[in-house]
């Protein structure tokens, strides 16, 4: 499958015209229905859609892909990374982390189609994970994006196949003035009937439907040009020796001038730390300074400490891809600026790290405060392994950085961190440690808090005398007042949350499943609320 059979395009000499295998062209024409199937299972209300795609995907590709073809440790892992964000899914409550691993399933499977077909530039002693990465997302991509009709309309019966392409097309050109007519004619009440009693759908859905198959039709395109340049020709120049020269010629930054740029911004540190002392180490010793509460010490400077330590890696990037190093002694002087830059941006970040502990223990945790902490740590490792590859320059720190950052954002996926929030905050308001319970946050966390807002629910009836049962026959709303209390917020949240498993249950659709879900409906109907089909 990797031969490449060219022909010459009759009275054009020399423009060669690739001819593709039987398997690359079922690739093609399955391209389109994957696209559409993608813009269909993007995560939202079905996640599990979204994750049966995506197997299916993998399953129906990857022996296409691979015949021919040896499976490398890289392409491997990557597949194995598509496919544990894809299972991750399901176990997923939050809709942003969703569509985080959503995102990550694609990325990786591109990457692992871009290794499988012997893109790849990185090797054991090149470290060239950045332009695998650009050349995987954007280069081979949209090098080869009018490969996937071509390839379509060859092979056997090439001649009808084209005629069907010439159709298809003809109609992609013909639906977009058709809508627009039949939006018009629809003043007229008879033929709108007749238009409703043919097709028997809202004009949504027919938008939507429009727009994913033309959605569909990019992506295909997207796809089959990333697997069309990774196994043609056309790129085949750009080998490693090309990158690595290009990387040697980017470096014209005098060292001076790197100097001369970076020395500033230590010797600003530097004078911040001394002028600030007391104030920063008042995030480790939980001593405020004068004039601050918990919430102005813990928000005061956290966002531009984090926005500090990014600009800081982007200067040790520019440092490494840009300073010129021609002599030992300028290598020495650049590693103790990298060094430097290194070290202060670990000490940001742990600074920023305390104040946000700092703040959690006086007011719990939130979503964001979880990505936060999330993304100092992910921070962290990157500073740490930029240090380590300082004094070990054969480390491949790019391969390890992005090795590092998925496996750490799975982590998050699979983590389960909205229940852990609901549950950690719950706890710390029954132990007493917490003084108030953000009900509006329960809420916005929906159904992996859901049953623990039913403990919490329980435990705040029972200080008030009453019991849960006796509150829901009072409270039927699903959706507060102004003036509710919280304990009546959460009831009627409890109240939504059980109409929404109602609908999904009367629906009938397998495609609802998350864990979350589940473990939602499980405690509401523990709780007495009556679901449809249990008695409601």
């Amino acid at each position: 499958m990797d031969e490449r059979n060219e022909a010459v395009v009759p009275g054009l000499p020399g423009l060669e015209k690739r001819q593709y295998t039987p398997a690359e062209r079922a690739l093609a024409w399955l391209a389109i229905p994957a696209g559409y199937f993608f813009c269909t299972a993007a995560p939202g209300e079905k996640p599990l859609t979204a994750t049966v795609y995506a197997l299916v995907l993998m399953g129906v590709t990857l022996p296409l892909l691979a015949r021919g073809r040896r499976f490398t440790a890289p392409a491997a892992v990557s597949f194995a990374a598509a496919f544990l964000a894809a299972l991750s899914l399901p176990f997923c409550g939050d809709a942003f982390l969703r569509l985080c691993g959503f995102g990550l399933a694609a990325a990786a499977y591109c990457y692992g189609v871009y290794c499988l077909c012997g893109g790849r530039l990185s090797g054991e002693a090149v470290d060239l994970m950045l332009p695998d990465l650009r050349r995987t997302l954007f280069r081979f991509p949209f090098g080869s994006y009018g490969k996937l009709f071509p390839a379509m309309g060859q092979g056997g019966g090439q001649a009808r196949r084209r005629a069907l392409l010439r159709a298809l097309g003809g109609a992609a050109l013909a639906v977009i003035p058709t809508v627009i007519v039949v939006k018009l004619l629809r003043f007229d009440s008879g033929f709108s009937a007749l238009i409703d009693r043919l097709f028997r759908s809202s004009d949504r859905d027919w938008g939507t439907f429009l727009l994913r198959l033309m959605g569909g039709i990019l992506l295909g395109m997207y796809l089959f040009g990333l697997y069309a340049s990774a196994t043609g020709d056309r790129f085949a120049a750009e080998n490693r020796e090309f990158y690595l020269t290009r990387r040697f010629l980017c470096r014209r930054l005098p060292l001076l001038t790197a100097i001369c740029a970076v020395l500033p911004v230590l010797v600003v540190y530097v004078l911040f730390f001394f002028s600030q002392w007391d104030y920063f180490t008042g995030a480790f010793t939980g001593v405020l300074p004068r004039g601050f509460s918990y919430a102005d010490y813990a928000r005061e400077g956290f966002f531009e400490l984090c926005a500090v330590a990014g600009i800081n890696f982007l200067l040790l990037m520019g440092l490494d891809a840009y300073t010129r190093r021609e002599k030992r002694a300028e290598e020495g002087v650049l590693k103790l600026l990298k060094l430097l830059l290194c070290l202060f941006s670990l000490v940001l970040i742990a600074t920023a790290a305390a104040k946000l502990v700092l703040y959690i223990r006086r007011y719990g945790l939130t979503d964001l405060r979880v990505y936060a902490a999330w993304f100092m740590a992910v921070l962290t490792v990157w500073f740490l392994l930029m240090l380590a590859g300082i004094f070990a320059p054969a480390l491949p720190v790019r391969r390890l950085g992005v090795a590092v950052g998925t496996v750490l954002l799975l982590a998050l996926l699979f983590s389960g961190s909205t229940r852990f929030i609901a549950r950690y905050n719950t706890d710390r308001y029954l132990d007493g440690t917490l003084s108030h319970a953000d009900v509006d946050h329960y809420t916005y966390l929906g159904e992996d808090a859901v049953p623990e807002m039913i403990r919490l629910a329980e435990a705040m009836a029972e200080k008030e005398g009453t019991t849960l049962p006796e509150l829901r026959r009072q409270v039927t709303d699903k959706f507060w007042s102004p003036d509710s209390t919280d304990l009546e917020r959460l009831i009627c949240e409890l109240n939504r949350q059980a109409d929404l498993a109602a609908y999904r249950e009367k629906e009938n659709s397998l495609w609802y499943f998350t864990f979350p879900r589940h473990r939602a409906e499980k405690a509401l109907a523990a709780a007495g609320w009556k679901l449809y089909g249990n008695g409601g």
